[in-house]
């Protein structure tokens, strides 16, 4: 249900002009109260939060004040005010329930987002295209069911890669273009490592190798900068980090152990200290970091701007600040032990720091994806180059000459650019086979936004390249951009092509060890080895049916349905990285349909990269099928392995290409 409510909130935070710096506001609604507040909306229009139980959301609108609660736990929101969350059903996850993943429009009830891959979702953000992201997964708790995931109304919910798909992920968010996600992923002893998936190719994120780098939560207006949390430096001193989109450098933030919002210049970062931080023996409590100045509580920096902190308020505002403006003149958060669960503090422009926010510093922020493509004469995918020119001043800022990336000796245009330009009306300068790209004078930056030129490149000659993007590139009637930007993209040699079985029909051993298969040898073991240099083990389970396992030293997973059960896959079927696929060792994957009697495919992933086979392969995982025969009754058996096929270069495979 959708509640819509108006002066029922205590706040001031409207830009008027105080003689104080900071103006501290207790916030509440008083239908919900405690009123917890989330996230504040890329252009600063929204601002949004949920009650103690996470069932009822509330959405601010920061202009005429008028509150919305929603019968849904809000956890994020876009520039248009379409919230994202989760709908409880019967109590949620919690109370036995179900959690459903769930966006609401502005002026519409909670609506479900559809074709879930598990029982369980929430959705944790949303783009200004109307994309969600967030966790997928199931009340068994199977490890690697629990997924990040991506999901639109046109392509329904779609897993995203990880590089460690045995383990735990989630999207806790995504820029307002969606060519940015970011969240985690398990390693495989629990700990949560920070990855940013940009154009859906995952990265993990890390100050060194040596270096813990926890998971990402919070993303600039202007998608430039990712900040994450449950880092350490050198010295074992506690942390978050900040991830630059220009040059891909991470920036360990001192004692931020959550760090949840960062402001569009990278300047600014809130969040807070917990529980048993050295510096702070409070639990939770509150921080702001700037750069050049440090950490600070988020009290003593009020406090020595000239704010004031109630009497009734705990003396360091235990809890975290979550929103941050994109500017820096607002922030906002909620505190665990006082009188009002929330608070606002409205800066007065300009006086947030000595350097204040003077001048625009215009933005080119270039990425390729994929980062590992095969050469072109190994029939490899060309990657996209996508380049986001970004404006973060008061007003438009045109173009006075033409902007051109060179790329680097090797790399070209390819053969089908795919072009597309955001910018201008006037097509982008770029020719097959060429290594020039070129955004005629005139395009238009709009004020506080961006656009985006992006197009398809390649090479015939295997390496790294680098393509840079010079300080001064960008020129103008705004300025110029002020930094590098620096991407790099490997092309590799070779092409293992596709590899297809001959023809096996191999009677799999009714047994409980069964038969185990090599995919790149072919090599069939009727002892049933489920360790060692193997993939996927058929065996007749204690119970009496057929029961596929992965032998994890080389197999990553098998494509399964929403029950966690191996799928029959037909002629047509796709097998590749939108496949949803889980892997089974502990818990045995079984499959009711299969004991049907039927003449199927069963659809895998597996580790192929050097030295099982000759060449490398992007990503290092192959995807393929293999064609198995069943006979009706209580076990399945006889079964018969047919045959079998994979990419060998690591792209989708189309079952029986």
């Amino acid at each position: 249900m959708r509640n819509t409510l108006s002066a029922v909130i205590a706040l001031a935070v409207c830009g008027v002009a105080h003689a104080d710096v900071v103006t501290f506001s207790p916030f509440d609604i008083s239908q919900i109260s405690p009123a917890s507040i989330g996230r504040l909306s890329p252009n600063g229009a929204y601002l949004v939060g949920t009650n103690s139980t996470g069932a009822t959301g509330f959405r601010y609108n920061m202009a005429t004040r008028q509150v919305d609660l929603l019968t849904m736990g809000v956890l994020g929101v876009n520039s248009a005010g379409t919230l994202a969350g989760a709908l409880l059903v019967n109590g949620g996850t919690s109370q036995g329930g179900t959690d459903t993943g769930a966006y609401a429009p502005i002026g519409s009830n909670p609506v479900a987002i559809s074709n879930p891959l598990l029982e369980d979702s929430g959705a944790y953000g949303i783009s200004d295209d109307g994309t969600l992201v967030g966790l997928s997964t199931t009340h068994t708790g199977i490890q690697g069911v629990g997924s990040a995931y991506v999901w639109s109304a046109a392509a329904g919910m779609k897993k995203l890669p990880v590089n460690r798909t045995i383990a735990y992920s989630r999207a806790n968010g995504i820029s307002t273009d969606g060519h940015i996600i970011y969240g985690w992923n398990d390693e495989t002893y629990g700990f949560r490592t920070g990855v940013i998936w940009v154009d859906g190719a995952p990265q993990d994120i890390g100050l060194s190798p040596s270096l813990p780098y926890g998971e990402a939560d919070g993303i600039s207006a202007n998608d430039q900068f990712v900040v994450g949390s449950y880092s350490s430096d050198i010295n074992g001193n506690s942390g978050g980090w900040r991830w630059n989109r220009a040059d891909n450098s991470v920036l360990f933030i001192p004692d931020m152990d959550h760090s949840f919002a960062v402001s569009n210049d990278g300047k600014t970062i809130v969040g807070n200290a917990g529980f048993f931080n050295a510096n702070y023996t409070d639990p939770l409590t509150a921080l702001i970091w700037h750069e050049g100045v440090g950490t600070m509580r988020l009290v003593d920096w009020i406090t020595a701007n000239g704010g004031t902190v109630p009497a009734d308020w705990n003396v360091n505002l235990d809890g975290a600040v979550r929103a941050l403006s994109s500017d820096a003149t607002f922030v906002a958060g909620w505190s665990a032990s006082s009188t009002a669960a929330s608070y606002t503090v409205q800066v007065t422009p300009d006086k947030l720091f000595s350097d204040a926010f003077d001048g625009t510093s215009l933005g080119v922020f270039a990425t390729l994806s994929p980062s590992t493509i095969l050469a072109q004469g190994a029939q490899g995918a060309p990657a996209t180059l996508t380049i986001d020119l970004d404006n973060p001043g008061k007003a438009d800022a045109t173009l006075t000459s033409d902007f051109i990336d060179q790329l680097p000796f090797g790399l070209v245009i390819a053969a089908t650019p795919n072009a597309s330009n955001t910018c201008s009306a006037d097509p982008l300068v770029a020719y097959a086979g060429y290594d020039t790209i070129t955004l005629h004078g005139g395009a238009v930056i709009p004020a506080g936004r961006h656009c985006v030129i992006s197009i398809a490149v390649t090479s015939n000659l295997s390496g790294t390249y680098q393509n840079v993007i010079p300080t001064g590139s960008l020129v103008t009637s705004a300025g110029q951009n002020r930094t590098d930007s620096n991407t790099s993209l490997q092309v590799i040699p070779g092409g293992n092509g596709v590899v297809h079985s001959p023809t096996l029909n191999h009677v799999m051993v009714d047994a409980t060890a069964g038969s185990t298969i090599n995919w790149v040898t072919g090599a069939i073991d009727d002892a049933g080895p489920k360790s060692g240099p193997w993939d996927l083990n058929l065996f007749d389970a204690s119970g009496g049916h057929l029961t596929f396992t992965t032998v994890k030293t080389n197999m990553d997973g098998l494509a399964v349905d929403t029950g966690n059960n191996v799928i029959v896959m037909h002629p047509g079927d796709v097998v590749g990285p939108s496949t949803y696929l889980t892997y089974g060792s502990t818990a045995f994957l079984t499959s009711p349909a299969w004991l049907a009697g039927v003449d199927g495919y069963v659809g895998f992933r597996f580790q192929c990269d050097k030295p099982r086979q000759v060449n490398q392969v992007a990503g290092g995982f192959c995807y393929g099928y293999a064609r198995v025969q069943t006979t009706a009754g209580t076990t399945g058996y006889p079964v018969t392995l047919v045959s079998y096929a994979f990419d060998g270069d690591g792209r989708a495979i189309t079952v029986g290409q």
